[in-house]
């Protein structure tokens, strides 16, 4: 890993003994995957963590990595924490509840791949051209010269398998290479590849059948729509890739699925093709994330949310 941050980072892990680590709410397997490894890398150089995310629910996918059992979710009674390290996160508004564990002297790491990343950090580990946040933990075990055993190889490995789509987008040229290095150092592609993609419960299928009838195709079959209601998401049903059956489709060059996280609100999955940005489409709605997949939360019923939605996605077709 070649970055200026470096020599920072490695101060700021000396410096303290006791650090808190978070990542963005609903966080998926790249966010998992680094909050993972880095617990181990902390504990490689000496030091304490604790895991804590805003997610009431962690997914549950996820609990063949090793360490699942330490993240914890959000607790009022939770005590502040001094040193801070936020994974895979754009902005601090992003860790939802974890912020009230930051106070005003508190010193944070900010280690992300987001080119909306707000550089929030005392110190920032951002490279906007990594092919996940995961790729950036393992360049930082690597600077530090530590061991990657197999079983944070498979940390990292999720999560790179996970935020380049399986390795479909996101800079392969770096990510296929530091693919085979974490096979190299133990990762199973198959086993991992299983665990996350080929497990779904009979209640999250029904929910992908859901989603798909409430399909809406609009200018000129351009731009793809699914909705799914609060009580679908009350199913604790496995949403992920659900999107992707839309923008899938022959000819969409837009695609979204609008889940209703609560009555009056509604958490947008944005996926693109081609040169039409997603990222810049979110950033409308204080969202964020890549060029070709990206999120936010859009307020209002579903007639208004796809109205505000499809007319910020028209101002950018081409």
């Amino acid at each position: 890993m070649r970055s200026r941050a470096l020599p920072c980072v490695k101060r700021f892990l000396k410096d303290g003994d006791h650090y808190l680590i978070s990542t963005h709410i609903n966080a998926d397997g790249d966010a998992i995957g680094s909050i993972l490894a880095l617990a181990r890398i902390i504990g490689l150089v000496g030091r304490s963590c604790r895991i804590v995310l805003h997610d009431r629910e962690v997914d549950l996918k996820y609990r063949f990595l090793a360490g699942f059992d330490r993240i914890a979710s959000y607790s009022p009674s939770d005590r502040p924490a001094s040193c801070v390290i936020l994974v895979d996160t754009p902005n601090l508004a992003r860790i939802g509840d974890v912020a009230r564990l930051i106070g005003e002297e508190a010193r944070i790491l900010n280690i992300d791949h987001h080119a909306s990343n707000a550089r929030f950090g005392e110190v920032n580990l951002v490279d906007e051209d990594a092919c996940a946040t995961s790729e950036l933990i393992f360049g930082l075990a690597k600077a530090l010269r530590l061991r990657v055993d197999a079983e944070m190889a498979a940390q990292l490995y999720t999560g790179i398998m996970f935020d380049t789509g399986r390795f479909r987008y996101s800079n392969l040229r770096r990510a296929f290479p530091i693919a085979a290095a974490l096979l190299h150092l133990g990762a199973d592609p198959a086993i991992i590849a299983e665990a996350v993609y080929s497990r779904k419960s009979s209640q999250s299928v029904k929910v992908l059948g859901q989603a798909l009838a409430s399909l809406e195709m609009h200018f000129r079959d351009r731009v793809a729509l699914m909705t799914l209601p609060h009580r679908a998401l009350r199913s604790g049903a496995d949403l992920d890739g659900i999107v992707d059956y839309a923008i899938s489709i022959s000819g969409v060059s837009v695609a979204a699925l609008l889940k209703e996280q609560r009555p009056g609100q509604f958490r947008i999955s944005l996926r693109s093709r081609g040169t039409f940005d997603v990222n810049d489409l979110a950033r409308d709605f204080e969202g964020g994330g890549h060029p070709n997949a990206s999120g936010c939360c859009i307020d209002g019923n579903a007639v208004r949310v796809k109205k505000v939605l499809l007319k910020a996605i028209r101002k950018r077709l081409r």
